[in-house]
């Protein structure tokens, strides 16, 4: 069998790359200037048509835009979440705590409680629909 030896001459050489002549070189050069020209007039185009999308959209939608994370509510409905919320919280406290002072053998504490809930939730409950109404009819005159 024969052992193929590596040629000590050929590692030493190397392989020079043709000589470009300078016309093609200053055509080269003029090219990449337009390509650079065309991408620069790309991006204001493309910077363009964005403000144009953004002059399409709808007024009430304009102002959510800018902000990251909006969940596209005004804030009048947000207000009429919150509250019914509140109010929502309110009454599994308080469905809670009747329920621990009955366990705990409170009778007291859960007459406390319901005089509480009767002092509380009836001001509450008609304070949050009113919210709600004024919202829905707010929101639906825009």
């Amino acid at each position: 069998m024969h052992s193929v030896s590596p040629q000590v001459g050929a590692t030493q050489s190397q392989v020079q790359p043709p000589e470009i002549p300078s016309d093609y070189l200053s055509e080269i050069e003029r090219l990449n200037v337009q390509i650079r020209l065309m991408q620069i007039q790309q991006e204001m185009m493309q910077q363009r048509l964005e403000g144009h999308d953004r002059n399409l959209l709808p007024r009430s939608n304009r102002f959510f835009e800018h902000q990251p994370n909006s969940n596209r509510y005004s804030p009048a409905v947000n207000l009429a979440f919150g509250v019914l919320r509140w109010l929502f919280l309110f009454v599994v406290g308080l469905a809670i705590a009747c329920t621990v002072s009955a366990t705990m053998r409170a009778p007291h504490l859960v007459d406390m409680l319901l005089k509480l809930t009767e002092l509380c939730l009836v001001p509450l409950t008609i304070f949050t629909l009113c919210v709600i109404t004024i919202v829905t009819i707010i929101e639906s005159l825009r």
